[in-house]
């Protein structure tokens, strides 16, 4: 692997865009989501999900235009450079779907992709209803990979996982803490360490939204974590 940073994760980004590993996704989206940011960063954003709206139809991490818009809102409340000092992914780099081809009992296509450019199903030869779905332990366990690495190349200061699913991903396999709580308000704000990173935990961006005013009260007191992290 390259010693420079940005030319990994430039690598990565490619296996990540052609990455058939599982082939349930593979075969139905639009385009798989890898990370963006600088290759030094002092700070992952680490959201659960791409957007199947926004982020998967972008192939940009954060990419919807409310949640783009409040994240630089917070980064610009907290001077960070989102160029330099900052890297953005999700824990899974496809979007689940529920899609007519797993049901294992229906006749299966022998084509490897079953989204076609009108976004139409080759199984149904209907439109592709793009419900989102919950990913299997396999395809977590695939991306967690992709993670890992990302978390290897960058070395950040800290990890921001937005959000009760990144965070329980976060603490439970990086950090092997025993998860007690699904209440994400009991890991919000918390700091967590790690030998090589610290972790802290914040409610997701949609929740952000709608108590705005104490998510970026919040999002201040971040700002000056990230500084002396």
């Amino acid at each position: 692997m390259p010693v420079d940073p940005q030319e990994s994760l430039n690598l990565m980004e490619r296996e990540i865009l052609n990455c058939e590993k599982c082939k349930d996704l593979y075969m139905c989206r639009k385009t798989s989501v890898p990370g963006m940011g600088a290759g030094r960063a002092r700070v992952i954003f680490l959201g659960y999900i791409p957007d199947i709206d926004d982020s998967e139809e972008q192939g940009k991490p954060f990419s919807g235009k409310r949640a783009s818009d409040f994240l630089n809102f917070l980064l610009d409340e907290i001077q960070l450079n989102p160029q330099e000092e900052a890297y953005f992914t999700y824990v899974l780099k496809c979007v689940p779907k529920k899609c007519e081809h797993k049901d294992r009992s229906k006749q299966k296509s022998s084509k490897i992709r079953l989204l076609r450019r009108d976004n139409s199903c080759e199984l149904t030869l209907q439109p592709c209803t793009g419900q989102m779905t919950g990913p299997s332990e396999h395809e977590l366990s695939s991306c967690l990979e992709y993670l890992s690495k990302e978390i290897s190349i960058i070395t950040p200061h800290v990890i921001i996982p937005f959000g009760l699913r990144a965070t329980k991903i976060v603490l439970s396999n990086f950090l092997s803490r025993k998860i007690t709580s699904n209440n994400m308000q009991d890991y919000h704000m918390k700091v967590y360490k790690s030998p090589s990173f610290k972790v802290l935990p914040m409610q997701s961006l949609s929740w952000g939204l709608r108590h705005r005013k104490a998510y970026t009260k919040d999002f201040q007191s971040v700002g000056k974590f990230i500084r002396f992290a």
